[in-house]
């Protein structure tokens, strides 16, 4: 028997661990999933813990972004692309910088890290069937989506 759950939250703490606490003691998931995005280290906690669970099936429905399209990179299990997911968006992590405050920590320091995570991310996404001129839009900094009649071309 398969339990199935669905997830159209924004990718946060508290979502997040709402949907591990919810599936952690069922076997054989079934997650139904759809986000507009949120925090990237908080995804990463995500797809870890699903990777390690071994029975999660995924279906993208809807629409996927941002940092929901991690699962497409990051997540080892099998993936299903629904008949009712509108689109995918990807485009470059980034984060909250403080122009006039001035800190301890060096906001270019965090830039220069952030770009290179979004280097190696790039060859990810080149890997899963972006294009390699799609990977330099994003890495400008523009969004790239894929529509139903790009989802074939995905390495799923």
């Amino acid at each position: 028997m398969r339990y199935t759950k669905i997830f159209s939250d924004s990718i946060d703490k508290e979502a997040v661990q709402g949907l591990i606490d919810s599936i952690h003691d069922k076997e054989n998931v079934d997650l139904v999933f759809s986000t507009w995005g949120g925090e990237i280290s908080t995804m990463k906690c995500l797809v870890n813990y699903l990777n390690t669970r071994g029975d999660v099936k995924i279906t993208l429905i809807d629409e996927v972004s941002s940092a929901g399209t991690l699962l497409l990179t990051d997540f080892t299990g099998e993936i299903e692309l629904s008949p009712n997911l509108d689109f995918i968006l990807f485009h470059a992590w980034d984060r909250e910088s403080y122009s006039i405050r001035k800190g301890l920590i060096n906001d270019n320091i965090l830039r220069q890290q952030t770009l290179e995570e979004n280097k190696v991310h790039s060859k990810a996404l080149k890997r899963i069937g972006l294009t390699d001129k799609e990977c330099k839009q994003i890495l400008k900094g523009k969004d790239v989506i894929l529509y139903k009649k790009d989802f074939k071309r995905l390495k799923l």
